[in-house]
């Protein structure tokens, strides 16, 4: 795969740390359940999705219910909207550094939502030369439990801005792994999570991936409007 640059962190030395991709997966899980069919019947509507390349999926049964999750390189979206519905999504990279050095890892968490307690999630990244974890974020719909220092915002919006300074050694393989789920019940609920301070030329699939979520939030635009009229 195309090697990656990464802007060093070093402020006195502009050097960059390259970093070739040696391995991606990407997996996505989405699910809706509509109450309100006129047979009277409950149906839930489960699709996973796993890849090596970029995942946008969406799943809209009914018009009640709407729900999709993106997974890329380095980021995770995942929006529900509706009286029950789930969204996963995970995104775990392997690599190497060409050469040592160190790197700065921005990493910007956004919950749209009434509280960070409505999704659970993890950004971790390994050393698995040495078998250690050099660094590791966790939040869970248990308040008490979790490391991500949550800030509420106007507009109803929750965030978290992180960096961590990173020392790569040239002949270790390394692993960051992203994983998030969130659920909405009669709400909606929008989470983004992405780790930044990598540079890289947009691959087909990158670009294929941003194309496909430009058309799933208009669809998501389309089916907030249908509710509104709704009611």
């Amino acid at each position: 795969m195309a090697a990656l640059s990464v802007v060093a962190a070093d402020p006195v030395r502009a050097d960059t740390i390259t970093l070739d991709v040696v391995s991606t997966q990407y997996r996505t899980t989405l699910s809706d359940t509509d109450l309100h069919r006129e047979d009277g019947q409950i149906v839930t509507t489960t699709r996973t999705i796993t890849s090596s390349n970029p995942i946008a999926d969406s799943l809209m049964p009914a018009y009640c219910c709407f729900a999709y999750a993106t997974a890329d390189l380095f980021g995770l979206d995942l929006f529900v909207l509706a009286e029950h519905a789930d969204a996963e999504a995970s995104s775990v990279t392997e690599f190497t550094a060409w050469q040592s050095g160190a790197a700065t890892f921005n990493i910007d968490l956004d919950a749209e939502m009434h509280s960070p307690t409505f999704s659970q999630g993890l950004i971790e990244l390994l050393d698995l030369t040495e078998g250690a974890s050099l660094w590791r974020y966790t939040w869970t719909s248990d308040a008490t439990i979790g490391n991500v220092p949550w800030v509420f915002m106007p507009g109803g919006h929750f965030v978290a801005s992180l960096q961590q300074n990173t020392l790569f050694t040239v002949d270790h393989t390394y692993m960051l792994a992203m994983t998030a789920a969130t659920q909405s019940r009669s709400d909606t609920e929008h989470l983004t999570a992405r780790v930044s301070g990598v540079k890289t030329v947009p691959e087909p699939a990158t670009a294929l991936l941003v194309g496909i979520g430009a058309a799933i939030i208009g669809v998501r635009q389309r089916v907030r409007a249908s509710r509104s009229a709704r009611h």
